[in-house]
């Protein structure tokens, strides 16, 4: 996976504005010893959670497939039915159907992530992500 410089300027900003509050709490006359790995822990799980999905998104592992939808699906939100060919336990090619639940006003090239739907990983134990982009005709 590969990061842009821009990103990773955000990424510094964010952490020294959490370091910024963080300061401020230390300071604080009510501010305990044990607080501090708290607060420090939330912080850096924010900045996670933040830049979790684009990381989902960037695996090599997961299945990328592309759901054409009309403007009044996009709109009010629809269900779509996608076929695509599945790696299972075994190693064997299997066709697999997912109903995708398209939300409300989606936009053209959001991503839906489908979780542990994918190919089987053997050198993971475990699935690979679905990720599904959207197509407005």
């Amino acid at each position: 996976m590969e990061i842009k410089d821009n990103e990773i300027k955000k990424i510094i900003e964010k952490s020294e504005n959490y370091r910024k509050n963080l300061n401020f709490k230390i300071k604080s006359p009510n501010f305990h010893k044990n607080e501090f790995e708290s607060v420090a822990n939330e912080m850096l799980q924010n900045i996670f959670d933040k830049n979790k999905k684009k990381w989902y998104i960037e695996d090599e592992n997961n299945v990328f497939l592309k759901c054409e939808i009309s403007k009044n699906e996009a709109l009010n939100g629809c269900t779509k039915k996608i076929k695509y060919n599945q790696i299972s336990e075994n190693g064997k090619k299997h066709k697999n159907t997912l109903d995708v639940k398209i939300p409300k006003e989606i936009k053209s090239n959001e991503k839906i992530i489908l979780y542990n739907r994918g190919n089987y990983i053997e050198s993971k134990h475990k699935r690979s992500n679905v990720v599904i982009t959207i197509n407005i005709k």
